[in-house]
């Protein structure tokens, strides 16, 4: 193996585990931003299944 090959296969590895890393990420974002509006909706609306607040907006 030559040292062009050996940088080749050294930026491969890199690029392809910084992509992994990125979408790990993307995921757990997603995850926590989801939970964290979950979690307002239920304090909001005291585990109601709908608000209160707009039943009364159309008479």
């Amino acid at each position: 193996m030559k040292f062009k090959e050996l940088s080749q296969f050294i930026q491969e590895i890199h690029h392809a585990f910084a992509r992994q890393a990125g979408r790990s990420v993307n995921m757990a974002l997603t995850l926590r931003n989801w939970l964290i509006g979950f979690y307002i909706k239920e304090y909001e609306q005291n585990g109601l299944d709908q608000a209160k607040y707009g039943a009364n907006t159309i008479s």
